[in-house]
Formats: C-alpha cells, structure tokens, sequence
C-alpha cells in the first residue's frame, strides 16, 4: 500500500478566504506542522511538540483530506485509541486531533531532521506571512509500505481545485534545502499577475496595466546606436565595474543640469536597472538583524529584498496625502537602523513628495547617523520641472544621502538593464563588493544607448513625459465617474493607486479583472502588509483609446 502525501491538501475555500482576512499578523507567523509517521489500516502515527500546542489557534487552518489510493481517509470515524506516538526518535510526542474537522494539527521537532524525512508543504502562496505546512515522515513499515515521495513533483498551482491561492510543492531531507528567507517571500507579483492570463475567457484585446513598462520604442537615435553598437567589438565585452566613463559623465551632467547642482561623473555608479542599484545599497549598508525604515505603500521588490537579506523592514503609515510622517520615522529609529527609504514619484501611489518633506527627512536621517536613500526611478515624469529636492546642495551630502535611478522608463529601454546611482565615495567602494559578486557590470550595449539617449534624445524625453501625463489627466478623468466602483485615490508618474470596490479580497478582485473583464493590474498587496483594498493601474502603459475602453470594461463590473 502507497500513500501519497501529495494527495493531502486544502481542499476548503473559505479557510483561505479566512486567512487572508487575518493579514493582521504582521509577523512572520508560521502556522503549525501536521507530520504523519505513518498510515493503515490501525490508524496513524504522529508526533509534535507539546509545548508549541498552547501557542497554535488551530482555527486558523481549514480542513485537510487525507487521501490513501485515491479514497478519502474520514479521519472523524477513527477514535483517539487508534492514533500511536512514533518512538523513536521522539517518545514523549503525543497527537492531538480537531474533532469534526478532519484535521491534524501538529509540528515536527527540529531535531527530527534525518535522511528518513520527505517534507511536502501545502501554502498560501499569496500571503507571505500565513502557512500551513504538511510534512510527511518517510519511514519502512510493514503495515504501510514505503511512502512514494517522488511523484507529482510538478503539481503547482490550480491543480488542488481548492484556487491559485494554493500551492503545492516538494522538498526532500537529504536532498537540497532552501533558504526560508528565500521560501517564505511573496512570488513576484508581476509574475503571479501574468499566470493569471491563461484564465482569461473572453477574445477581445488585453489591457495591461500591470507591469510599468514603456509602450512605445526609444528614440531613434538610440535604435541606431543599438544596431552600431550590436556590430562593436568593445560591446561584447566587461565594461569598467563603475560603468563606462561616456555614461557615467552623462548621466552626472543630466543630473546637475536637473538640480542646478555639483555632481560629478565621479559620483556615479552604473547598475543593472535601478532595482540592482537598490539591493547593492541595501546589502552594503545593513546585513541580518538591521532595520531599514520603508514608507508604506513600498515597493515590492524593495521590502523582497530586505526580508531576502535577513533585514528587518519597518514601516511608515501614510497621511492622507500618502505622505510618511519624520515623526513617525524619528520613533521608528533605533540603534540598529541603517536606513530611510522613500520612493517618489511613488511606486505604486505616483505621489511625488514636496522638497521640503525630502528636506526634513535629510535633516532627521543626518541627526539620527542613518543614510537617505531616494528612488527617483519617475523624477522625468513630475508634474514640474522644478527640481525634485535640494539634497546635493548640503556641504556633506555625500556622507548621508543615496539617490537612485533607472534609464528605462525615462529612455524606453527596461530589456536593456541599466540604472544607477549616485553616492560618496564610501558607498560607492562598498556597493561596489557587492555589484562584484552580482553582475560584475552592467550591460555595455544598454550603457551606450543610455548614454546616447541622456545626450542625444532631449527632445524625445521631454516629449514623452509630456505625453504620459496627458494620459495621466484621461485616466483620472476617466476614473473621476468611478466606474463600477472603482474610487482613484491618487494618481502620477506611471500610476494610479486605486480603491477597489467591497470587501472582497483584493487578489480575488485582480482575477476577476482579468478572467472576467480582460484588464491586468497589480493587487494592493504587493505594496502593503496587509489587505487595504487598493489596486495599482499603470495607465502609463496605455494609448489613449485604451484608457477610453479601460473605464467601459470597469463599468461592467457590477453587471
């Protein structure tokens, strides 16, 4: 007889409704282990430890069906009597079992961990805070057979008919182990947005609003450096670490000439895209047990790659304006803070911060002997002109202050890897051990197209920051009648932050837009610890018929 553990799986819809309304526990909670030793005919054989028992709120775990050869095992029908402890290794285990629920709620002791083990997790993959887990002691008995821990291995999501919320997967003691900072993360919201297309129903065209991403060509200056520069012989080549000196001089007077500012090349390092940019910051500045202070809404890839770091995220609550509070930061603030981080323009909100905010952070930051970090990824699409903050004016600004950037919404280059920033030269030498072990460099073909783009294509830039706030001010027409319910908060850059309509859970909310009605966003959730019913739309990626036929389709949501 063969048991398949793999066949034991949530198999109740509301239990994961339930638990994403529990998006409270902002810790990183882990919901008890079930571990079955083995299973016939007499009945099963467990163990946990008792002590963790008082700690578990065994209602937060829907009902588990065990299936043995393909037939429901009715836990219900088989008395206490029949459950025995495994000894060894643990004799003084004991088994508790949820009446009427058919559910066993146990953990295994971690010095349990022999090569007997097969350890097959049953998770909420939407909520990186809540797990259930189901692990399965692999052990020879003369009643059950050896359990087959080697099937199904490529069971993934919406093969449990419970929903995508509900992933299955596979992991073998003996064999190779993953790190839990790694495991316990969120997936990529882009990418669990993007599995949802193969559910769509309907014909029409898509809208996608979900990735922020140019949809229009670069300039063509920098389509025919592209092509130049794909024949080179240098292009093919490492680039110097820091980047090649044609960029790095480039982008310092792009950024002086913005700010009226002294920045030189010198100042500059070239990344693989701003989001490179930030994790060699994040990883030279703080290491396990540190603290990084984030405004919330946050994005994503920046909270991921704290919690990947073993950096502890603290978060700063928005005013109405979506504006975070110094005084709240300055509280926030201990002694193993290493740094404040605030997006703006924001991504997701698009709220793009006044200079005197910026100003009284700098100010807090210098006080409290912690770095600044500013993404300006969207500085080229503000609604001014003006300069985004006065930070490099301060005599000392390189010892305090990190600004980060991206050329690949400002040049509609995203494939092509590029970004940056600017720092002292303490930073730079440390994000640089870092970048070493990364990318060694960034791209040369994407550093000459930036280069020929901050140089060459003036006019062109301009002109499309012209253009995507054009859209910005159909968007927010169009959202201003709410349709279907739909409420914009806020709008800008790239993005509308917006209120989804009810109660429903916001990922249900983003599946029934694209299954439903053919429009692709990002849930609230990827930006916040917790369900605050708010949907990022990136209107940017949209031609204006389609922001027209954007607000039809969300008209259609309460038919």
């Amino acid at each position: 007889m063969v048991f398949d553990p793999l066949e034991a799986v949530l198999r109740n819809r509301d239990a994961i409704d339930d638990l994403r309304q529990r998006r409270a526990l902002r810790t990183r909670q882990q919901l008890p282990f079930a571990t079955i030793v083995s299973l016939g005919a007499g009945g099963v054989e467990a163990k946990w430890p008792q002590e963790r028992i008082a700690e578990t709120d065994i209602d937060e775990i829907g009902p588990v069906e065990l299936h043995l050869e393909g037939k429901v095992i009715d836990l219900d029908r088989w008395p206490a009597s029949q459950y025995r402890c495994a000894e060894p290794p643990n004799p003084k285990a004991e088994l508790l079992q949820q009446p009427g629920a058919r559910t066993i709620v146990l953990e295994t002791p971690p010095s349990s961990t022999t090569e007997h083990f097969c350890d097959h997790r049953v998770g909420i993959g939407r909520d990186r805070h809540l797990r259930n887990h189901i692990e399965v002691l692999e052990r020879d008995s003369n009643e059950v057979g050896e359990l087959d821990c080697s099937q199904h291995l490529e069971r993934r999501l919406g093969r449990t008919g419970v929903s995508d919320a509900v992933e299955v997967g596979v992991q073998h003691f003996g064999r190779m182990q993953f790190s839990p900072r790694v495991s316990e993360l969120i997936h990529s919201p882009i990418g669990a947005a993007h599995a949802l297309l193969a559910h769509r129903v309907n014909d029409r065209p898509l809208l996608d609003l979900s990735q922020a991403a140019p949809s229009y060509a670069p300039a063509p200056v920098v389509v025919d450096r592209i092509a130049q520069a794909a024949a080179e012989a240098d292009t093919s080549k490492y680039a110097p670490q820091p980047g090649i000196p044609q960029l790095r001089t480039a982008f310092a007077a792009d950024v002086a000439a913005a700010y009226d500012a002294d920045v030189d090349p010198d100042d500059t390092l070239i990344t693989a895209g701003c989001n490179q940019a930030f994790c060699t910051v994040m990883s030279a500045l703080a290491g396990p047990g540190d603290n990084v202070v984030l405004a919330l809404p946050f994005y994503f890839n920046h909270d991921m790659w704290l919690r990947v770091e073993g950096i502890e995220p603290r978060y700063l609550e928005p005013d109405n304006q979506l504006h975070p509070s110094v005084t709240e930061a300055h509280q926030r603030i201990d002694a193993r803070t290493r740094a404040i981080v605030l997006v703006t323009p924001g991504n997701p909100s698009g709220v793009t911060y006044p200079p005197e905010l910026i100003d009284a952070f700098a100010d807090m930051a210098a006080d409290r002997g912690v770095a600044l970090v500013i993404d300006e990824t969207y500085r080229s699409f503000r609604p001014t002109t003006d300069p985004a903050h006065r930070l490099y004016d301060r005599p000392r600004w390189r010892d305090q202050v990190i600004t980060l950037h991206s050329f690949s919404k400002d040049l509609a280059i995203p494939g092509y890897r590029v970004g940056g920033l600017i720092a002292g030269e303490a930073a730079r030498v440390e994000a640089l051990k870092i970048l070493d072990c990364i990318a060694i460099s960034a791209p040369v073909i994407g550093q000459m197209a930036s280069a020929t783009g901050l140089t060459k294509a003036t006019e062109w830039r301009r002109e499309q920051a012209e253009r995507t706030r054009d859209l910005q001010g159909q968007f927010e027409r169009v959202m201003a009648e709410r349709p279907g319910g739909f409420e914009l908060v806020t709008a800008g850059a790239y993005f509308g932050w917006v209120r989804s309509p009810g109660d429903e859970p916001t990922p249900d909310v983003v599946r029934r837009l694209v299954v439903e009605h053919d429009v692709l966003t990002i849930p609230g959730t990827a930006f916040t610890p917790t369900d605050e019913q708010m949907i990022r739309f990136s209107f940017a990626n949209l031609v204006p018929n389609e922001i027209a036929e954007l607000g039809l389709r969300l008209t259609q949501w309460c038919r």
